[in-house]
C-alpha cells in the first residue's frame, strides 16, 4: 500500500472522509514536483548558510541543522515516488536527528519536580503518584539496566527515546494526511524542536511517552483512513490504535481526548464499523491488550503494602481520582484569562509565523474533509479545554497532544503554501521552476530551524546547571520553571526543590558556595544554622553573619523609639509600575544589630517583636500596613548576631481609594501582642512618599464594568464587590469613579460637594463624598469605598446593590453615554449572593484572616484499612493575606494522632492569598485509616497553618476572638467483623434507635468499689435529625423494693466523637460506658437503667413497650 505520491491534491473518487490524492501533470506532461527534486542539493547549502550568518557558533546546532537540510534535500528528491518504504526511512531518519538532539542536550542527572520520584520509582519497581504510570516504570526498570552513566541518566535516555519516536510517528501522520514528504518533515521537526516538548525530552518525566502514545493512536486512525478497497483489510492498523489507547489508558487520563478523531474517523470513513459485532470484539481485545501494564499493580502491591491490592484501589490510582478538584470545568468561564494562558501557551511553541500556517493547514484539510478535519479540530479543542480548567502549576505539559496536533496542522498548511508555489511556477522553464521550489521548501524547513537555533541553548541541559541557585517550595515552582524552561529566561540559574537530593546539596553548599543560594517559599530545615537577608521576593542563604551595609538610598541612622537594640541605616524604595492609588510598593528596610555595649541600654530583640511598616496620612490613618517579623518571618531579630546587617523586604499595597499627594512613611518594632494603634502613635517617620494620580491603571482593575454618567461631572465606570456573602458578614463596594469635562460645573461642584450613596436591599445606604475639583482634575481615575452590613435575618438568595449620586442633597440625573436622560432613580450596579448553610457541619467554623469552613463532607464511618475521602469547602469571608497550608488528621480517642494529609489547597493551585471575598474553594484528601485502627469512635481535626512560619491559624468564637487552633468533627471507625454479644436483645425507643445486646464486664463492683465496665450495642433505625444524650445508671435495690443511685454516666456518644445524628441505619454501634462506682455501697440487688434523653428539654425518648428505661440486672462479682 503506497501513500498519495505528491503534487497539488485533489479528493479522487474517495468516501467522505479520506485524503486520497494524485499528481497533476503540468502541460509539459511531467508532474511539477518530478521537476523540482532536479534542485534538491540547493536545500542543504542553503540551511547551511543560514547557520553561518548566525552571530554565535554552537557546533551542535550547525550539524543539527546540516541534519535538518540532509533530509530536505532527501525528502525533495523523494517527494514525487515516496512510497511506504522511503517515507519509513524519512520518518526514522526525522526521529533519530530529534533522538540526536535530545541526546546531546540531555539532562546528566535528577531534575526538578516529579523526576526524583520517577527515578527512583522504576528503580525499585514501586508506585509514582496518581495514575501510577505502570508502563512508565516497567519500561523505566528496563532503561536503568542499560550500562550508560547512572540512573538518572537512564531514565533521562527513556524520554529522549520515547521524544525521538514520538517524532518519527507523527512524520508518518502528517505525511498520510498531505501526501508531501518535505511539509511531513517540516512539521515533524517544527514540534520536535518546540520549547515544552524538548524540555521534556531531556529530563525523566512521563509527556514524551505520553505524546508518543497519542501520535500511534494519530498514526493507526490515520492509516486506516485509506482509499476504500483497504478499510476491511486495514482493520489491522484500527486495532494498532486501540491498542495504544488502551496503553493511554493505563499511561495517563488524557487519552480520552483522542475519541473525537476515533468517533470521527469511523463515522465518516466507516459508519457500518459499529454494527459489526466481529470487528467491534478484536479492537476491543486490542484495547484490552493494551491495558495489561495494570497487572503491574496486582503484582507489585503485596510487595509494597504488604497486602493485595484491590480493583477499587486501582482504579482510583489509575483515574487519579486523589487530584480531582485540580481540573474545574467552569474556571475558563469565570476567569477569562485562562484562555488566554492557553493562547500564550501555543503561540510560545510555533510563533506567530507557526500560528498562521496551522490556520492555513486546517483550512486546507477542511476543503477535502470537513468532517475529519472538524475531528482533529475537536480533538485539539477537548485538550486545550482541560488545559484552561486544569490548576496545576505544570498544566503546560497536559497541551503536549494539542501541540502535536498543531505541528501537523503547520506541515498541511506548508503543503498548501508549497503547492501554491509550485502551480504559480509550473509554467516556468523548468530550472526556474526547480530553483523556485527548491527555495520554497527551503524557506518551509526554516521553520524547524529557527524553532533548534531559538531554543537550543536555552533548553541544553547537558552542563547541568551552574551560576545562582534557587531553593524553591514546589508548589511555587512554576513562578520560575515556567519562564526558564519556557521561554529561556535565566538559564544559568538552578532550580532545586527542598526535599530532593539536589536541594539538600545545594543547601549544604550554602557556605562553600562561590554563586549565592536563594530559597523561596521555603524555610531553612535548620532553624538556626543560617543567616537570612532579603531580595526582594528571595531569601539569600549564609551561615556566617552579614556584614558591610554598603550604600542606601534613604539613609536613617538611628534606632526606633522603644524598639529593641537594633539600628535602621536606611530603606530603598521600590515603586514597580508606579506609586499610585491600587499599586504595591516593595520598601527594603536595612537593619543592624548592636555590638555588644553599643546601644544606650536598648533592651536586647524579644522572640516575636514585629517590623511595622505603614503609609500614613494626616492624622496619622494608614493607607497601606505591613506587620511580620523580619526575612518572611524567617529570621527573627533575637537570632541576630551582634553588628549583623540584614536587608527585609516589605510590601506595601496602598489602598485603592488613597487619593494623590504626599504621604508619611513610619516605621516601628512592635512588641509581640502589641495592638496597631498603639504601635502607631509611636511610629517614627523615615522618610515622605509621594502617591500620584492613578490614571488609566486604577480603571484596568475595575471587576463589574458598569458605565453611567451625572449630569456631565462624573463618570463610573465600574465596581469591584464580593460574590457571596453570609447574613451578619460586612460587605466592601468600591466603586471606580472619572472625572468629566463639562462646561460651567466647576462653580456648582464647588458650591455643591457630591456624594454617592451605594445600597443593598434591607442594609440601608451608606453616603461617601466624592473630590472636589481641587483634588480631582479633569481625566483622572479615583475610588471610593462603601461598607455595610448584611442584616443577620436576610434570606439566601440575590442581594441587589444600588447607587444614586446627589449633590447638595439633589439626586443628579444620570444620562447614557449618547446624552440621553434616564432617570434620577437608583442604577442598579449588580448584586451579591448570600449564602446560608453548612454542609456536614452545624455551623461554619471561621478562622483568623477572613477564612471559613462553610461544609464538610466525609466518610464518617471508617473501616480499617481502607480509604476514607474528606471534601472540604472554604469561603473568603474577607480577601486574605497569608498563604496557608492545610493539615487534615484522623486522630484517636485519646487525640493521638493516626493518620496525618498535609498539603496545600488544591495542591497550591489557588493559594489561599489569591482568594477575594466570596471566593469558594473545593477540595477532596484522602485519608488512609490504618488496617489496626481500633474500632470506636474518633476525631477528624483540621487546622490551617502559615506555609513559611508553620504557625497555626487560630479557628475564633462567635465574637471573632481566637477560641482554638482546629476544627474537630467526629467519625467511627467500625470493626472489621461483628462480634457476638453476650446479652443479645431488641429494645426500641421510639422508632430511631434500638438495643441489641450489651454485656458487663467483672459484674458488680466489690466493696471497695472500682470500675464496672459497660457495652451496650445500639443501632439506629431511621437517621436522626437531633442528638441524643445517653445515660446508664446502677441503682440499688433495698430488701423493700425502694430503688436509690448508685453511679451514673451521662453524655454524648464516645465523648460526642460519634454523635446520634451521625449514626447510619442499621449498623451495629459498640458503646463503651465506664461507671465509677463509690467504695461504701449497701448491700441487696443491683440493676442498670438504659436510655436516651434530650439534653435542651432533659425529656426522654419513650420505649416501644412502655417505659423510658431499659432495666438490665447485674449479677454479683465473685
Amino acid at each position: 500500500m503506497r501513500l498519495p505520491r505528491a503534487g497539488p491534491m485533489r479528493v479522487t473518487g474517495a468516501p467522505p472522509g479520506t485524503l486520497a490524492a494524485s499528481a497533476t501533470p503540468d502541460a509539459r506532461g511531467t508532474a511539477p514536483a518530478q521537476r523540482a527534486g532536479l534542485a534538491w542539493p540547493v536545500v542543504p547549502l542553503v540551511l547551511t548558510a543560514s547557520y553561518v550568518a548566525q552571530p554565535q557558533v554552537i557546533p551542535w546546532i550547525g550539524a543539527a541543522i546540516a541534519g535538518i537540510g540532509v533530509l530536505g534535500a532527501v525528502a525533495l528528491a523523494l517527494d514525487a515516488r515516496a512510497g511506504w518504504r522511503a517515507h519509513a526511512a524519512l520518518a526514522s531518519g526525522t526521529g533519530a536527528l530529534a533522538f540526536a538532539v535530545y541526546a546531546r542536550t540531555l539532562s546528566p542527572t535528577t531534575d526538578v519536580a516529579d523526576s526524583l520520584e520517577l527515578q527512583v520509582v522504576a528503580h525499585l519497581l514501586r508506585f509514582a503518584h496518581p495514575p501510577g504510570y505502570p508502563l512508565y516504570t516497567l519500561l523505566g526498570r528496563g532503561f536503568t539496566a542499560i550500562p550508560i552513566g547512572d540512573i538518572a541518566v537512564r531514565m533521562n535516555l527513556l524520554s529522549a527515546v520515547a521524544a525521538g519516536a514520538a517524532v518519527a510517528v507523527l512524520y508518518l501522520v502528517a505525511a498520510r494526511l498531505t501526501g508531501r514528504a518535505p511539509a511531513a518533515l517540516a512539521g515533524a521537526l517544527a514540534f520536535a524542536f518546540s520549547p515544552a516538548f524538548w524540555s521534556q525530552a531531556v529530563i525523566t518525566e512521563v509527556y514524551a511517552l505520553n505524546v508518543l502514545i497519542v501520535t500511534a493512536v494519530f498514526a493507526g486512525l490515520t492509516w486506516w483512513a485509506a482509499p476504500a478497497p483497504c478499510v476491511r483489510r486495514c482493520d489491522g492498523r484500527l486495532a494498532l490504535a486501540a491498542f495504544a489507547a488502551g496503553l493511554g489508558a493505563c499511561h495517563h487520563v488524557t487519552i480520552v481526548f483522542t475519541a473525537p478523531l476515533a468517533a470521527g474517523t469511523v463515522l465518516w470513513r466507516d459508519p457500518g464499523l459499529v454494527r459489526q459485532p466481529r470487528r467491534v470484539a478484536r479492537l476491543a481485545a486490542a484495547f484490552g491488550l493494551g491495558l495489561t501494564p495494570l497487572l503491574y499493580f496486582f503484582v507489585r502491591w503485596p510487595a509494597v503494602y504488604g497486602r493485595p491490592a484491590t480493583v477499587g484501589e486501582v482504579l482510583r490510582y489509575v483515574t487519579a481520582s486523589d487530584y480531582g478538584g485540580l481540573f474545574d470545568p467552569a474556571w475558563p468561564w469565570r476567569d477569562a484569562s485562562r484562555l488566554w494562558m492557553v493562547a500564550i501557551d501555543v503561540v510560545t511553541q510555533y510563533g506567530p509565523i507557526g500560528i498562521v500556517l496551522a490556520a492555513v493547514g486546517v483550512a486546507w484539510l477542511g476543503r477535502r474533509s470537513a468532517g475529519w478535519a472538524a475531528a482533529w479540530a475537536a480533538t485539539w479543542l477537548a485538550y486545550a479545554a482541560f488545559r484552561a480548567g486544569y490548576h496545576a502549576w505544570d498544566g503546560w505539559v497536559v497541551l503536549l497532544p494539542a501541540q502535536a496536533i498543531l505541528g501537523v496542522w503547520i506541515a498541511a498548511g506548508l503543503a498548501a503554501v508549497a503547492g501554491a508555489a509550485e502551480r504559480a511556477t509550473s509554467r516556468l522553464a523548468a530550472t526556474a521552476h526547480a530553483a523556485g521550489v527548491a527555495l520554497a521548501w527551503t524557506a518551509a524547513l526554516a521553520v524547524p530551524v529557527a524553532q533548534l537555533w531559538s531554543h537550543g541553548q536555552e533548553l541544553d541541559r547537558s552542563a547541568g546547571w551552574s551560576g545562582s541557585a534557587i531553593v524553591v517550595d514546589p508548589q511555587l515552582g512554576s513562578a520560575l520553571l515556567y519562564p526558564q524552561l519556557i521561554e529561556g529566561v535565566r538559564p544559568d540559574v538552578a532550580v532545586a526543590y527542598l526535599d530532593t537530593p539536589s536541594g539538600r546539596e545545594t543547601l549544604a553548599a550554602a557556605a562553600t558556595r562561590a554563586a549565592p543560594v536563594f530559597l523561596l517559599g521555603v524555610r531553612p530545615p535548620a532553624e538556626g544554622a543560617y543567616h537570612l537577608r532579603s531580595w526582594g521576593p528571595l531569601v539569600e542563604l549564609g551561615q556566617s553573619p552579614w556584614q558591610a551595609p554598603g550604600t542606601v538610598p534613604h539613609p536613617v541612622g538611628h534606632p526606633l523609639p522603644g524598639g529593641p537594640a537594633v539600628t535602621l541605616v536606611g530603606f530603598a524604595l521600590d515603586p514597580g509600575r508606579g506609586l499610585v492609588a491600587g499599586a504595591d510598593v516593595d520598601v527594603t528596610l536595612v537593619w543592624q544589630r548592636h555590638a555588644p555595649g553599643a546601644g544606650g541600654g536598648t533592651p536586647a530583640p524579644r522572640a516575636g517583636d514585629r517590623v511595622w511598616l505603614a503609609l500614613t496620612a494626616a492624622g496619622g490613618v494608614p493607607v497601606a500596613l505591613d506587620a511580620g517579623e523580619p526575612v518572611d518571618g524567617l529570621f527573627p531579630f533575637a537570632r541576630w548576631g551582634p553588628g549583623e546587617v540584614v536587608s527585609d523586604r516589605r510590601r506595601l499595597t496602598v489602598d485603592v481609594t488613597a487619593p494623590p499627594g504626599r504621604y508619611d512613611l513610619v516605621a516601628a518594632v512592635a512588641a509581640p501582642g502589641e495592638a496597631d494603634d498603639a504601635v502607631r502613635t509611636r511610629a517614627t517617620r523615615i522618610g515622605t512618599v509621594t502617591v500620584g494620580p492613578a490614571g488609566s491603571g486604577l480603571a484596568a482593575r475595575v471587576g463589574r464594568p458598569v458605565v453611567a454618567d451625572w449630569d456631565g461631572r462624573v463618570r463610573l465606570l465600574g465596581c469591584d464587590a464580593p460574590a457571596a456573602v453570609r447574613p451578619g458578614d460586612p460587605v466592601e463596594v468600591v466603586l471606580y469613579w472619572q472625572r468629566l469635562a463639562h462646561a460651567g460645573t466647576a462653580d456648582r461642584d464647588t458650591a455643591a460637594a457630591m456624594t454617592a450613596a451605594v445600597g443593598a436591599g434591607t442594609a440601608g445606604r451608606v453616603e461617601v463624598g466624592l473630590p472636589g475639583t481641587e483634588g480631582w482634575p479633569t481625566g483622572a481615575v479615583t475610588a471610593t469605598r462603601h461598607r455595610f452590613v448584611v442584616p443577620p435575618g436576610v434570606r439566601a438568595g440575590r442581594l441587589p446593590i444600588t447607587l444614586t449620586v446627589s449633590a447638595g442633597g439633589t439626586r443628579l440625573p444620570r444620562r447614557g453615554l449618547h446624552g440621553l436622560i434616564w432617570r434620577t432613580s437608583p442604577l442598579p450596579i449588580g448584586s451579591v449572593t448570600v449564602r446560608t448553610g453548612s454542609p456536614g457541619l452545624d455551623a461554619p467554623r471561621a478562622f483568623a484572616d477572613g477564612i471559613r469552613l462553610v461544609g464538610l463532607r466525609a466518610d464518617r464511618v471508617l473501616t480499617p484499612g481502607r480509604r476514607a475521602w474528606i471534601g472540604l469547602t472554604w469561603e473568603a469571608r474577607q480577601a486574605p493575606q497569608g498563604r496557608y497550608k492545610l493539615s487534615v488528621q484522623l486522630l484517636g480517642a485519646d487525640h493521638g494522632r493516626l493518620v496525618n494529609v498535609d498539603r496545600e489547597l488544591l495542591h497550591g493551585a489557588r493559594p489561599t492569598n489569591t482568594w477575594r471575598q466570596g471566593d469558594l474553594v473545593r477540595d477532596w484528601f484522602p485519608l488512609d485509616v490504618p488496617a489496626d485502627a481500633p474500632a470506636g469512635g474518633h476525631w477528624l481535626q483540621v487546622q490551617l497553618y502559615d506555609g513559611t512560619t508553620r504557625e497555626p491559624l487560630a479557628v475564633l468564637d462567635g465574637d471573632g476572638r481566637p477560641a482554638d487552633t482546629r476544627v474537630l468533627e467526629g467519625a467511627y471507625v467500625a470493626p472489621t467483623a461483628v462480634r457476638p454479644i453476650a446479652n443479645a436483645t431488641d429494645v426500641g425507643f421510639g422508632d430511631a434507635l434500638a438495643l441489641r445486646g450489651y454485656a458487663i464486664t467483672g459484674g458488680a463492683p466489690a466493696e471497695q468499689g472500682g470500675d464496672m465496665h459497660v457495652v451496650l450495642r445500639w443501632a439506629a433505625r431511621r437517621p436522626l435529625a437531633d442528638d441524643r444524650t445517653l445515660f446508664v445508671h446502677l441503682v440499688h435495690v433495698d430488701s423493700g423494693g425502694r430503688a436509690s443511685l448508685v453511679a451514673q454516666w451521662d453524655g454524648q456518644p464516645f465523648g460526642g466523637a460519634f454523635p446520634t445524628s451521625l449514626w447510619p441505619p442499621g449498623l451495629p454501634i459498640d458503646l463503651p460506658v465506664t461507671l465509677a462506682v463509690p467504695p461504701e455501697r449497701p448491700p441487696g440487688r443491683y440493676r442498670l437503667a438504659v436510655g436516651w434523653y434530650d439534653l435542651a428539654t432533659g425529656a426522654r425518648l419513650p420505649r416501644a413497650d412502655g417505659g423510658d428505661a431499659f432495666e438490665i440486672d447485674v449479677p454479683e462479682r465473685p
